[in-house]
């Protein structure tokens, strides 16, 4: 049974999780949801789909001060570090829910990787082509790793890539988990959310699956959206298309730089008329 550990972060507070190595990169990687227009200001409600432990709320919180979190995290041992840091830093306004969301309820098989959480997806992937596609983008970003993956840029070219092929087949261990499922609109119409001023969605090749699982009726409440989307069989293109449909009209597209050249952009979409937070 995996015991939860503490990490702390760049602030100095201290927050549970399953890997405290991945603690620092992802707390970096969280404040890339905040560009191009996207804000969040005292008293928004925020819907956060794919939280893993809760970073971006706790981002938020300090950043922006009070405001309504709901995070969804199907995994359950790393629900369980996010419920502890909800406990611990805001158990009033901070929801959070032991499941994911999709087209519709029910029940998924999620492909946990353990040693990796933060990949964890019910469309997991340790194909040999995943394989070499992530080892190519490590090569061809290798400046812009974590800090903690820096030493790789000083290994030689013989060594490289029999070194990476290394991490990232000690990283693809995966085990089946069972986790719940649900709909954004089953959550809006049980909590009786007014509005959500951030629809934030990293869900590891699953984002179609979570936004076709929103009712016509319910795409009037959200304001902003910011998605991790791969791009895998025009998905960039339909996803845009949707958020336009919905009035969501402008949006940005962009990638992290760790991630040039490959298929995963982060799109960035509001309401022309979403006011402009101080």
């Amino acid at each position: 049974m995996t015991t939860l550990r503490q990490a702390k972060l760049p602030d100095g507070r201290r927050v549970f999780s399953v890997r405290p190595q991945e603690v620092g990169p992802l707390y970096q990687q969280v404040q890339e949801y905040c560009r191009h227009g996207i804000q969040v200001k005292e008293g928004d409600i925020v819907f956060d789909v794919g939280a893993n432990i809760g970073l971006f709320a706790l981002w938020l919180r300090r950043s922006v001060g009070n405001i309504t979190v709901y995070s969804f995290e199907p995994i359950p041992i790393v629900f369980d570090a996010l419920q502890h840091n909800a406990q611990r830093f805001d158990s009033r306004n901070w929801k959070v829910f032991s499941c994911g969301l999709g087209r519709r309820p029910g029940t998924a098989t999620f492909g946990y990787f353990s040693r990796l959480t933060a990949m964890s997806s019910v469309y997991p992937d340790t194909s040999t082509e995943a394989v070499v596609s992530l080892r190519n983008m490590i090569l061809r970003n290798a400046h812009q790793l974590p800090q903690g993956l820096r030493w790789i840029r000083r290994l030689s070219g013989f060594f490289l890539r029999p070194c990476i092929d290394y991490l990232i087949r000690r990283a693809f261990v995966i085990e089946n988990v069972e986790c719940p499922m649900r709909t954004v609109s089953d959550v809006i119409r049980e909590q009786k959310v007014p509005r959500i001023d951030l629809l934030k969605v990293d869900v590891e090749k699953a984002e179609l699956d979570v936004l076709e699982g929103i009712e016509a009726a319910d795409w009037a409440i959200i304001q902003q959206v910011v998605v991790e989307v791969h791009d895998l069989n025009g998905r960039l293109a339909k996803v845009t298309a949707m958020l336009e449909e919905h009035g969501l009209k402008d949006i940005h597209i962009e990638q992290e730089p760790l991630f040039r050249g490959s298929e995963i952009y982060n799109l960035y979409a509001r309401r022309p008329d979403r006011a402009t937070a101080i």
